[in-house]
């Protein structure tokens, strides 16, 4: 995993609309449930059940390794996957371009079956942060229309 100082301090949360932006919150991070190297009296902020991810106030430990930037948009906090959804011109199939993702350092996840113009990719190498580096090379694309990182939110009660 990366460290924290490696993901970015802001992410466009979209390229159809480029003026929204998850800005990093410094002082959070996120560990995954159930991590042996957890100290279990720390006290989460919030815990995002379904995806066993619980978010933290501070500093992670120097044996924390699988912690993730939390980010924060309209007030909602929010930790990235490392998935990206790449949204290509009608009548382009997301699969032709496997070569070209592949060289800017993503693979496909899955190809949204409704949308074969459509697709979750992800960093070669798992590495989230990366993976939010890298979004203006996807954009960059030929026949890109939209590009969205996918991040985890609390859900809202009604």
């Amino acid at each position: 995993m990366p460290a924290l100082s490696e993901f970015p301090p802001e992410v466009c949360a979209s390229r159809q609309h480029p003026d929204l932006f998850y800005r990093r919150v410094p002082d959070l991070y996120a560990e995954p449930d159930g991590d042996p190297a957890l100290d279990p009296k720390r006290k989460p902020v919030m815990k995002l059940e379904a995806e066993r991810l619980s978010v933290y106030r501070g500093a992670p430990g120097a044996s924390m390794a699988n912690a993730l930037a939390v980010y924060v948009l309209d007030g909602l906090i929010a930790v990235p996957t490392g998935r990206v959804l790449v949204r290509f011109r009608e009548g382009i199939r997301a699969h032709t371009f496997e070569a070209a993702l592949r060289q800017l350092g993503y693979v496909i996840d899955e190809v949204i079956v409704y949308a074969p113009n459509a697709a979750w990719v992800r960093d070669a190498h798992g590495n989230v942060a990366r993976a939010l580096c890298n979004l203006d090379k996807l954009c960059q694309l030929s026949g890109v229309e939209n590009v969205e990182p996918q991040f985890i939110t609390a859900r809202a009660k009604r």
